[in-house]
């Protein structure tokens, strides 16, 4: 494991599982619109930077998922965890937009404003 990998992994305790089905996931958008010419390319760029990528995706696991759950241990605020959804935008396939959230009023909510700053 690199030094970028150790970092990514204190930040993401269970990143290898997130990496995982978030590498699954493309392969449900490309499958929609084989013919989009930027799918292909974007596999490519990413298989070629990341062995970790090139192996998942060799995989062939497809993921729909739309909701889940994600800790994540940040050097300045420490552990949180989040909820995940995923909107599928408007397209054939369509970009998706993710939101990570947190239980209003509790911990995690109050390290994620940390992490926001002052609001205006």
């Amino acid at each position: 494991m690199g030094l970028k990998d150790a970092a990514a992994a204190r930040l993401g305790p269970e990143r290898a599982a997130t990496v995982a089905e978030l590498t699954g996931m493309p392969r449900t958008r490309i499958a929609a619109d084989p013919g989009h010419p930027r799918g292909p390319e974007l596999v490519g760029e990413l298989a070629v930077r990341s062995a970790q990528f090139a192996t998942l995706w060799a995989r062939h696991d497809v993921e729909e998922t739309t909701r889940g759950r994600m800790r994540v241990d940040h050097p300045l605020v420490g552990e949180r965890n989040l909820d995940r959804d995923a909107s599928p935008m408007p397209g054939a396939p369509g970009p998706v937009l993710i939101v990570y959230t947190a239980e209003e009023g509790g911990p995690d909510a109050e390290r994620l404003q940390l992490l926001a700053g002052p609001l205006s």
